[in-house]
This record gives C-alpha cells, sequence and structure tokens, in this order.
C-alpha cells in the first residue's frame, strides 16, 4: 500500500483547524485542501499549510488529490457531506457523533456498510490514555463484572451558544462521549433508558440545560449519566468531567476536570487542556493526535477502525431512546 496520504478538511471552525494541524505534523500526510463557506478563516490556514482553499465541499471531494477527508462540520451538517465522501470514494474520518438525528446515521450507517476505504467516527474518549487504560483493566478483569458506571460532562454555556442554530442538543452534544464509551466497556447491547431533563437558560434554543439518564444494558449493567452545558462562561475548565467503575472485585475511578495544570494570574485562575488537544512546542498533541494517527494507520495499512459507523450509530441509538424519554416521560426501548 502507499505510504503517503493527501488529505482534505471540511470544516475549519476551531475542532477542524486543530485537525488540520495534527494531519500536518504526521510524516507521509500531506494536507492538500482545506474547505469552509468562510474565506476568512481559509486564508491564514491554506497559507500557512500551501492547501489548496475551497468554499464548496463538493469541489473538495471532486479534487483527484485527495484522498481522504476529515469532516469537521456541525452536527445537522454530517449526512449530506458524509455520503457524498463516500460516493468520491475518500477515506473518511468523521467527527462525533455520527449525526444529530438517528434516521440519518442510519442512512451514514447503511452506506458504509462494506465500504471498501477507511471509515472512522472519532469518538476521542477511546483515544484518551485514561479511559483506555481504565477500559484494558476492565476487559482484563481485573474488577470483575461491571456493576455499574456512573459519570458526568458538565460544560460552559459559551459551547450552547456555538451551537444553537445547528438542532443539536445536550444529549447529541455532550452526553453522546460517555454512551459510546460505556457501550464500549460493557460490551453487551443497551436495553431500556429513563431520561429527565431540564430547560431554563436554554429553553430558547430547544436545548436542554441539564440531563440525568440511567442506561440499563441486556446483561444487567446499570449507567447513570449527568450532563449539562450551562456552566458558568468564566469556570476555570470548559469541561467538568469524571466517571467511576464499579465492579464484582474493585473500581475504577477517572477525574479528568484537573488536568495537573493550574494557571493563576490576574484575570482568573485557569485549568488548561492538558490531555485532548493542548499545543505544546507549538504542535498540537494529546488524544486528538491519537485519533488522527489511528485514522492515517488504518487508511494506509487496513487496519480495522477504532470506531466504525456502526459503533457510532449504537451511540446514536442511546441519544435517541434518551431524547424520546425525555418527551415521552417513562422509560423507553433502545
Amino acid at each position: 500500500m502507499s505510504e503517503s496520504l493527501r488529505v482534505g478538511i471540511i470544516g475549519l471552525g476551531r475542532a477542524g483547524e486543530k485537525h488540520a494541524r495534527a494531519f500536518s505534523r504526521i510524516p507521509g500526510v500531506t494536507v492538500g485542501a482545506l474547505c469552509d463557506a468562510s474565506r476568512e478563516r481559509l486564508g491564514p490556514l491554506t497559507a500557512s499549510l500551501g492547501a489548496r482553499a475551497y468554499t464548496d465541499y463538493r469541489e473538495l471531494l471532486a479534487d483527484p488529490n485527495v484522498d481522504a477527508v476529515s469532516i469537521v462540520l456541525p452536527d445537522d451538517r454530517h449526512r449530506d457531506v458524509t455520503l457524498a465522501a463516500i460516493r468520491a470514494s475518500k477515506h473518511i474520518l468523521l467527527e462525533k457523533p455520527i449525526a444529530s438525528r438517528l434516521t440519518e446515521g442510519r442512512e451514514i450507517a447503511e452506506a458504509a456498510r462494506g465500504y471498501p476505504k477507511t471509515f472512522m467516527v472519532g469518538h476521542l474518549l477511546r483515544f484518551d490514555a485514561r479511559h483506555t487504560l481504565a477500559r484494558e483493566a476492565v476487559a482484563g478483569g481485573e474488577i470483575g463484572r461491571i456493576i455499574h458506571v456512573a459519570c458526568r460532562r458538565n460544560s460552559t454555556i459559551t459551547g450552547a451558544a456555538m451551537y444553537r442554530s445547528h438542532n443539536t442538543d445536550t444529549s447529541v452534544h455532550l452526553m453522546v462521549h460517555d454512551v459510546d464509551y460505556i457501550n464500549w466497556i460493557v460490551g453487551a447491547p443497551p436495553a431500556r433508558v429513563f431520561a429527565k431533563g431540564r430547560q431554563l437558560l436554554l429553553k430558547e434554543w430547544g436545548m436542554q440545560d441539564t440531563i440525568l439518564a440511567t442506561v440499563e444494558y441486556q446483561d444487567g449493567t446499570l449507567a447513570a449519566l449527568e450532563a449539562c452545558w450551562v456552566l458558568p462562561a468564566g469556570s476555570p475548565s470548559g469541561l467538568d468531567d469524571r466517571m467511576e467503575i464499579i465492579g464484582e472485585k474493585g473500581a475504577i475511578y477517572l477525574s479528568s476536570s484537573d488536568e495537573g495544570v493550574h494557571l493563576v494570574t490576574p484575570s482568573g485562575t485557569s485549568y488548561p487542556d492538558s490531555v485532548h488537544w493542548p499545543d505544546v512546542n507549538g504542535q498540537v498533541s494529546g488524544s486528538l493526535l491519537d485519533e488522527i494517527m489511528s485514522f492515517v494507520r488504518c487508511a494506509l495499512h487496513g487496519e480495522r477502525p477504532m470506531v466504525g459507523a456502526e459503533d457510532a450509530l449504537r451511540a446514536l441509538q442511546v441519544v435517541d431512546a434518551i431524547q424520546r424519554s425525555l418527551a415521552e416521560r417513562r422509560e423507553v426501548s433502545v
């Protein structure tokens, strides 16, 4: 197989810019094309990477010098672009979630079934060293069978404000991280969901401020999930997340919100990201780089993706059940 990969990035928001910079530091990878509706965002990055600039994703997908694409768009724009990328026969890295609606997620998963190129969904927790170590401990039987998992993922209202016009919600954008990870470590299919939520600050945007959900798996494992999108904008960390995994013989505790670095300055105290996608010596590092390197290995050497379309669809099925439970005010089946 070829030892080089020519990549195009579709979507140059904060995450898309990180993707472009991460790909560009991998030997054998060339970021040759960038696409965004904003020429203002395109300008500096295309100049620094020497990439071709597009404002229409269809033109980028028609570029014969692009082997793979990273789709880093708002949740509600995944379907059309991803299906077009499949038709164009590109290797595809799609940022999570697979889609914002279950019907669209099913369309993508069906189109990706049997796809001869790499199709991977970027669920970042599977590349976080702490979560990977926890999963290996579970898989190795160190804590016995899982009895229950409890987690929280609370983020600032600034994120909700960014996504308010993109048909997403706390369950789709935040809670889906933990849903996918818990599906991964439990292994059994999710069976039933009950959820409660509250809309106050985000009601005008059609979003849930807070969701509390329980998921019962077919093997009896219970999961309790908490997510909110209304932490104050001035919080020292943009994310307050933690998880406990209780087993027959032991327990695992993950605390991610304190990442080991505290900055205290005249403007206040902050806990900068040192795990997910920090800039280290001017280069993107952390879990995102590991995710992208995994995708490159899959595209170049035919390795199986860590998160395929069916995995991502299972997470979205649980999210859909959470939304139905909220609407119907009862327990629902997945």
